[in-house]
């Protein structure tokens, strides 16, 4: 039972490094979309996929994206998030 605890414990520590990691990732290819040029290929600020960025705001793939992306990043939407997924 120990050991098991154990691992749980490594489990939990590294889980929350990745998401610390994914939640890095995606605040560099937003910074890196927003700084290349219209009709370049970019990727997606959320998910990676690679897009061509139509307009100069565009960063996303999609609305899909853009909200996973910004209630994953964003303080506020992120409390929210867990908050409305809770119930």
């Amino acid at each position: 039972m120990r050991g098991e605890a154990y691992r749980d414990a490594i489990n939990a520590d590294y889980s929350h490094e990745f998401a610390r990691d994914r939640e890095y990732s995606m605040m560099v290819r937003y910074e890196d979309a927003g700084k290349s040029e219209t009709g370049t290929t970019i990727k997606c600020a959320a998910c990676g996929k690679k897009i061509i960025k139509s307009t100069y705001h565009r960063k996303f793939c999609d609305d899909k994206c853009k909200n996973y992306y910004w209630n994953r990043v964003d303080g506020k939407r992120k409390l929210r998030a867990r908050a409305f997924n809770a119930k």
